[in-house]
Order: structure tokens, then sequence, then C-alpha cells
């Protein structure tokens, strides 16, 4: 899933140093803000591309300037920041070449890429007057602008100071289909759901209207994608925890073909199910669901449920649950309560196999001090695409999009101290039967919450998993691997140390945002005292 980065402003200390591998960094950037935005782009020929976006709160009588902001309806003060917006361009060795600034339209947001071989689309929206128009851009490889930007659609909104986007845009593995949608929640439990499928040359194919029963606080929709072949593909949550009923999913289907909505339903017997997650296996053709589960309401993690769906047809889906033994719980938990081993484990992603098997990416992530208003069984009715605006903005591009603490993003800097200890990586064959299972310790911690986290990077038969280990008060940019046969760090440039080489104090990475832009190379943005800067991974 592509990620936007929008971060607050506060005063990071940290201190990295490490000893293998490769790391580089750019130069700094001294703009002084209050948040930013960045996209990595890709790499082209020897140069890297990378979307910045820098703002800045002033006093509502001086406001002037631009706006780029993915605000989820929670600030009132859009026209008190001055922006720029720009595409960076890098050598190889990170050395700023130059920036490109963006001129497309007074007031952008929402601004995510998609890369292709020899050129690039940008997405982005705009507001102008009562209209929020949503809108893409191609460009060639060195960010020169190919023809006029095409707009996609438009939407009339009553308060143009509330709510500065609507839309959001998926699209096919392949990057044949485009599904832009937008949510309206008529907030008597009634979301219209309105979304256009484009083919790769953005050619309209199908637009289609849905209305779905959402009542708040029960029912999420979440995990929007399309597959292969063009279908638009989501799901819809409904959670009731008492001691008759727990919750059920549906999987909702739309062809680009047709204005009839598929639904497939699925309905877990005798357990409690925490968050489902979809992945599309576009290879074997199939919906992968999976989730953990309780055996009572607000009990403990047992277990991971699995659902398989073929393509098409009304199959049953195949079923399994598997659960958690007790040497796993110890190797989680040590000596402590082996019962509450994964209350703070929560799912980040599945890995596709080729075999048709996956890998469940987990991790536990807890803050200090604990909030007492979020638990493990309501954190979903904090996310921003259930809040209560006129438009539900369903923001897959936000980095806290799996995170259990995603309700805050709106608080610009705050006391806690953001946690994770562990990840968990458990292996399933094709029919959802467990295999083996790994954890791997990553010891991390930090008073900015996109700091926690790890970035992912396929590279020959084994995943890598990049994150910030945190050991006597110094952070190091980490990385180990797990191939398909579970063996961890069986790589030779993973051997001999962990930490990568070159990591200069002072540098925070920010792992979640990171991108593969190479067989053998991934690029991160990163904060070196009050400043941005970004760092490119060598292995």
């Amino acid at each position: 899933m592509k990620q936007n980065l929008t971060c607050f402003f506060f005063i990071l200390i940290s201190v990295a140093y490490s000893y293998s591998q490769k790391v580089i960094y750019s130069p700094v950037d001294k703009t002084n803000f209050t948040g930013f935005e960045t996209d990595i782009i890709g790499k082209y020929d020897q140069s890297i591309l990378v979307y910045t976006s820098f703002y800045y709160t002033l006093p509502n009588s001086f406001a002037k300037g631009t706006v780029t902001d993915t605000n989820n309806g929670f600030e009132d003060d859009l026209n008190n920041r001055t922006v720029t917006n720009e595409i960076r361009i890098f050598s190889n060795d990170m050395k700023l070449v130059k920036k490109k600034r963006l001129s497309l339209a007074p007031n952008i947001s929402a601004v995510h890429f998609v890369a292709f071989d020899d050129y690039f689309n940008m997405f982005y929206q705009y507001q102008k007057g009562h209209t929020i128009y949503c809108m893409v851009a191609k460009f060639d490889k060195e960010a020169n602008l190919l023809g006029k930007p095409l707009q996609l659609d438009a939407t009339e909104v009553l308060d143009y100071n509330y709510q500065s986007q609507v839309y959001s845009v998926s699209f096919s593995e392949n990057r044949n289909f485009f599904v832009l949608y937008k949510m309206e929640n008529d907030k008597n439990g009634l979301v219209t759901l309105n979304h256009l499928h484009f083919d790769g040359k953005f050619d309209l194919l199908q637009r289609s209207e849905t209305k779905i029963r959402v009542r708040n606080g029960k029912d999420f929709l979440h995990d929007f994608t399309v597959d292969n072949e063009g279908n638009f593909i989501f799901l819809r949550t409904t959670e009731s925890y008492d001691e008759e009923y727990a919750a059920y999913l549906s999987l909702l289907i739309q062809s680009p073909q047709s204005d009839t909505l598929h639904i497939k339903r699925l309905v877990p017997a005798n357990v409690f199910i925490d968050q489902f997650h979809l992945k599309i296996d576009n290879k074997n053709k199939q919906y992968i669901v999976s989730s953990f589960y309780a055996e009572k309401a607000n009990g403990n993690m047992e277990g991971v449920y699995a659902a398989i769906f073929n393509y098409g047809g009304d199959q049953t889906p195949m079923i399994t649950k598997t659960v958690f033994d007790e040497q796993l719980r110890k190797e989680i938990t040590g000596k402590g309560k082996s019962k509450e081993a994964f209350n703070d484990f929560y799912i980040q992603d599945i890995h596709l196999r080729s075999d048709g098997g996956f890998v469940i990416e987990a991790g536990n992530f807890f803050h200090f001090p604990d909030n007492q208003l979020q638990n493990r069984w309501n954190y979903l009715q904090y996310s921003s695409i259930q809040s209560a605006q006129d438009y539900l903005l369903d923001n897959q591009y936000n980095g806290d999009y799996y995170y259990p603490w995603r309700q805050w993003s709106f608080l610009a800097a705050n006391s806690f101290s953001y946690n994770s200890e562990k990840l968990l990586l458990m292996d399933f064959d094709a029919k959802g039967n467990a295999g083996w299972s790994r954890v791997l310790t990553t010891s991390e911690t930090g008073r900015f919450r996109y700091s926690v986290g790890c970035s992912t990077a396929k590279i020959s038969d084994a995943i890598y998993f990049f994150y910030n280990a945190t050991v006597k008060n110094k952070t190091f940019i980490t990385a180990q691997n797990v191939n398909e046969n579970g063996e961890i760090n069986t790589q030779e440039n993973l051997k001999e140390d962990k930490i990568i080489q070159g990591a200069d104090n002072g540098h925070i990475i920010f792992p979640r945002y990171g991108k593969q832009v190479s067989k053998k190379e991934l690029v991160f943005p990163c904060m070196t005292g009050r400043y941005i800067c970004f760092a490119k991974i060598e292995l």
C-alpha cells in the first residue's frame, strides 16, 4: 500500500550509530515548519525523485500562501498555512541536483504517486470556492509535466473551510486499473459510496453509486483495493461485542463492467474477531482475509483466523483457525503472563508466497503512559474514516492506517512514548494451514510515533524488515530478514551484524514511509534535530 507522511513539528533528540551495510544521507533541509508531507516517488536511471511539502501555521490575520494537508476533519485552520510543493531530484549518492516547484493549482492536497518504468502519475486534489477537484498529472522521469492535468471528478462542498479533500484512489497491482471513490455520510447511518473505474489511460469504464448502512461505532468500511481484473474490493466489518454476537464480515466486490455489487458474507463461529485485513493474491486469483481472534468479548488474543476466497462464483471460502501455542507465547513473554502475550499485537501486512501461501506480519505496539480512553476492542471507533463529517475519508496513505494509535494523528505533540518490542511472523500454506512461526526482537521506542514500526522489502527469496532499534538510549537503523523456510538472517549481508553501516548520530529514520526503489536500495525520510533530510540504504 502507498503512503504519504504528515508529521507535526517538535524537537526530537536521538542518536544513531551503526556498523555494517551502507546508508547515505542527503543534505539537511533547513526549512522551518510545523508540518510536512513527503512521498518517495522512485528511482529513474541514477536519479532519485522525492516529493516534499512544508507548511507553517500562521496567525489568522497573517494567513497567506497555499495549503497542502491530509486533513481528516480535525483542523479548522486550513487557510492558515504557507506551503512549498516540490519534487526533489537527488543523485545516486543523495546529493541534491534540482528542486522543481509544482504550480498545478493554488492549494493542492492528498498528493500521492504511482510510478511506471519511464514516467509517473501524480494524484492530487484542490479546492476552488465550494468545489473540490480530483486530478491526475503525468510526469516524465526528469519530473517534467507531460501535457495537461486531467480532471477525474469534482464535488461541491458547503463549508470550504471544513474539509480540503474527499477522494481516495486505489489501483491494481499491474497498474491497469484505477478506482476513484468518495464516501458521503448522511449522519443517519447511511453512507453513499461513489466510485469511478478507469483503465490505465484514465478512460472511464464505469461510474457507480452504492448505499451502505453504517452504524456509528459498530460498522466499518476499510481495506479498499483493486485486483488485476479491475474489480473494486473492500470490507465491511460489523462489530457488536456481547454474549450472543461477535462480528461478521462482508467482502464487497464491484466489477468495472457491472452495476451489481457482489457481497460475500462471513460469520465467524464462536470467536470474537479483532480486525479483518484483506490481501489480493492476483497470481492465484484469491482474496485472503485474516484477523486475530478472542474466545470471548473483550478477551485475550488466542490465535489467527483466516479465510481464503476464490475469484468469482459463490464458492465457500477455506477457513482455518490457528491457536497460539504455549511455546510461542513463552517466546513473546519470557516469564510474563502468557495468556496476555498477544494483546498488544496488531497485524500489519500479509506477505504472499509464490506457491499460494502467505506470511502474516504483526507487531506489538503500545505507548506510555497508557491511554485509558482507548483499548484493544474500541480503537477502530477512533479511526479517521469514522469521524463525524460530511465525507468519510479513507486515507490509506496515512502511515497509521493499521496502527492502534492512528486516532491521535491530529495531535501536534504529546508526552507519549511509543514502543514496539517484538515482530511476529506466521507462515501459512495455500489452504490456510499454519507452518512455521518466528519472533524477531526489535526494541523500538520514541517520542515520535512515525519512528516506530518497520518497512519491508522483498530481496531474493527473503523479506527484509527495517526498523529503528533503541539500545541504551541510542537509536540505530536496523535490518533483519526471513526467507520462505523461516530461516532468519541467512543473507550474506546480514550474517555478521544487523546494524546498517554509516548511520550518523542525530538522524532518526521514519521506516514506515520508506520505499524500495531498486532491487537492493531503499529510500527513507528522516529527521535530524528539527530538520528533514532523506536516507538511502544499500544492501
